[in-house]
């Protein structure tokens, strides 16, 4: 199979599939697994958010978002071909999943089918054994997790169902099997579908296409139409599926065909509208969110005029949690996760990733004219009482706050959080902050604001819990000018939002706006990482041991039963990096700092194992040693420890010692400390640009 030219507009259209899939799974997130019943005599159609009346966070962590944009992360990893094996998807899953705390529903062995696949591939057992039925069974394998990480493989392959479902197959097979691939390969079909101007109806021809015509998924298609063109009434057609492939029909927790079922029912009822075929979605029961979001994914794309009118986007305001092994990535948003699938859809085809944000920014306008609308807004939402948020049609690609009208003495204030150290949600959501004392901060800015001024802040937590913030005033332009920046941030605080606030002169009444047209942060840390009081600055690591994490005094301990255990930090884009620790070990088989971390199992570390100290790059399963020199080190002896990146030249030391090696194919990454079965204690954990002065 080969891929065809990205169509026109496509990046635009992947921007409406992820918005599309977000708002169907906040939607149907809260009541998730309730029963129709239920859900009509305490909630009646659902068409907003219910987040509120059950007293629950609208923005949460969720498997449906988190594994749809993590497993594609496969391509990255391998290379972007279009070849790549379940196996190599397989591996993915094990680099950047932190078990137990992120991505997946960790139900245990026998319960959940993605924790009983990721425990075989944690075994050696590879993909697609990992998730077959010959493996696990003939009922965990065809639960819903097949469909539900899905929607990303079929935006890959705009127009190219075929090839949509071939890579679904591979994806699914990690964990599912039978008919719990036909489901996966079933809606990516449609995902693909979408991007042309195909109706409801041939969608659904197209997902019955892709997969066996005897096989049940195909069987719940025939049937769910059937009755529709004789029942006319979404709520008859859902009782027959509730008697033919509910539930109870079916063993195990949460079977692929009846959600399946209510897929195909929302899309037919629904009538290419994408309000009222997520409150079908939603009010109709079972999986809410995972429904909701293969759904608004698919409806997203093939009416991308129904994400601009819903009102339910201002709402979500593009944001989303991904907590996986990559700590910054934690606080994340649409765009961000629309650049990963376009750019990823580019490499597939061998041509460049040129998708981003203007001249690469972190927030900031991403696609061209020929993509169609760019109405992002990049996380940011009013922080105060004020609402209006204009997008100006005379400043096109950039992010627009109106000062216009403010009464005299209000001010008006937006921001974006940087970091959430108390996410909720039933997923963990650990993570650190997306931005690092030292970085600097550069704009492009038009600020027209008359009879007001306005100004950038930075809040921060310091070690002790208190808030702290910093100002940047705005200068009057009116053509755009660059900012930089570099906040006074102390070494030991962690930013938590970047805000811009507009307050009008005392006695007057505001005019104008303030336009950005890009804000990015760049540059390597100088960043103090302690143990401190305060819990939420604990919350800043990702803890992928099995043992948690635990604060002792100053010192942060590092605590794994079986294999190596990691406590992970930062920015995967940091570069060239020098981190240092006071480190010492009571007992273990080996224990030391990483550097130039994406993921689990792909660093740079220099290891201890108390009579040599190694430098060794790791690539998944390949493990090899760049430089061994003989070093003692006594059980519960303290040693200054540290490594640093320079290119490719990888240096560390202790105590004085000076080692030196080359580590190529290891550019950038964030950091870790690690124990491995074992436990090692860290102090005055620092990191810094590798060409600042070192300290002893």
């Amino acid at each position: 199979m080969s891929l065809k030219p990205l169509p026109s507009g496509y990046a635009g259209r992947v921007f409406s599939g992820v918005l599309g899939k977000v708002i169907g799974v906040y939607l149907g997130r809260p009541f998730e697994q309730w029963s129709h019943e239920r859900i009509e005599r305490e909630l009646g159609e659902v068409w907003w958010f219910q987040h509120e009346k059950l007293g629950v966070p609208l923005i949460v962590a969720d498997d449906d978002i988190t594994g749809t944009f993590t497993f594609i992360r496969a391509l990255e990893e391998h290379g972007f071909s279009y070849d790549i094996t379940p196996e190599q998807i397989g591996q993915t899953w094990l680099n950047n999943l932190v078990e137990g705390k992120s991505v997946l529903w960790w139900g245990g062995r026998g319960r959940s089918a993605e924790h009983t696949a990721y425990l075989n591939l944690k075994e050696g057992i590879p993909a697609p054994e990992s998730g077959s039925i010959a493996r696990n069974g003939p009922i965990m394998p065809q639960q819903i997790g097949g469909q539900i990480f899905i929607d990303g493989w079929g935006m890959l392959c705009p127009g190219q169902p075929a090839e949509a479902a071939d890579l679904a197959r591979r994806a699914a097979s990690v964990s599912h099997d039978g008919e719990g691939i036909y489901g996966g390969m079933a809606v990516a079909a449609m995902v693909a579908s979408a991007f042309g101007r195909k109706s409801i109806d041939e969608l659904l021809d197209v997902a019955v296409s892709v997969i066996p015509a005897d096989c049940l998924v195909a069987e719940v298609h025939r049937d769910v139409r059937a009755w529709a063109a004789e029942d006319q009434d979404w709520r008859v057609t859902l009782r027959r599926i509730q008697a033919k492939w509910g539930y109870d029909q079916w063993p195990g927790g949460c079977h692929m065909l009846p959600n399946h079922a209510i897929i195909v029912l929302a899309l037919v009822y629904g009538e290419a509208d994408f309000n009222r075929s997520l409150m079908i979605a939603c009010t109709a029961g079972y999986d809410t969110d995972c429904n909701a979001g293969n759904v608004g994914a698919i409806l997203g794309i093939h009416q991308p005029w129904g994400i601009h009118d819903t009102p339910m986007r201002a709402e979500v305001a593009d944001r989303l949690l991904l907590p996986t092994a990559d700590p910054a990535g934690l606080v994340s948003d649409v765009p961000t996760m629309t650049l990963r699938v376009a750019n990823a859809a580019r490499q597939l085809r061998g041509r460049p990733a040129e998708y981003a944000p203007k001249i690469g920014a972190v927030y900031g306008p991403a696609f061209g004219a020929a993509e169609g609308p760019d109405f992002s807004v990049w996380g940011w939402t009013p922080s105060q009482a004020y609402e209006s948020r204009n997008w100006s049609t005379s400043l096109p690609r950039a992010l627009v706050f109106d000062g216009d009208s403010l009464p005299m003495g209000r001010t008006a204030s937006w921001s974006v959080d940087l970091w959430t150290p108390t996410a909720g949600g039933s997923y963990a959501a650990a993570g650190s902050p997306r931005l690092s004392p030292g970085q600097v901060i550069r704009a492009g800015i038009n600020n027209e604001l008359q009879d007001a001024s306005g100004l950038l802040w930075l809040d921060f937590i310091r070690p002790d819990g208190t808030i702290g913030r910093l100002n940047y005033e705005l200068t009057q332009v009116e053509e755009k000018s660059s900012l930089e920046w570099l906040p006074d941030l102390p070494a030991d605080s962690a930013p938590l939002a970047l805000g811009l606030e507009i307050l009008p002169k005392p006695s007057r009444m505001s005019h104008g706006h303030v336009a950005i047209h890009f804000l990015d942060w760049s540059g390597e840390p100088t960043l103090d990482l302690p143990a401190g009081p305060a819990i939420e600055m604990r919350q800043q690591w990702v803890d992928a041991t099995d043992q948690e994490a635990e604060w002792w005094g100053d010192a942060i301990a590092c605590v794994q039963n079986r294999g190596r255990g990691m406590l992970l930090h930062g920015q995967q884009a940091w570069r060239d990096i020098r981190l240092s620790a006071e480190a010492s070990c009571d007992h273990g088989r080996a224990f030391g700092l990483a550097i130039r971390v994406m993921g689990l199992r792909r660093y740079v570390a220099i290891e201890f194992d108390g009579s040599e100290a190694r430098i060794v790059r790791r690539r998944d399963d390949e493990v090899a040693t760049l430089g061994a020199w003989p070093f003692a080190w006594p059980a519960g002896s303290r040693k200054h420890i540290w490594i640093e990146a320079q290119g490719d030249i990888i240096r560390a030391g202790a105590d004085g010692e000076l080692w030196e090696a080359m580590a190529l194919e290891a550019p950038q990454g964030c950091i870790a400390l690690w124990a491995e079965e074992g436990a090692a204690q860290f102090r005055t954990v620092r990191v810094r640009p590798s060409d600042s002065p070192r300290q002893a």
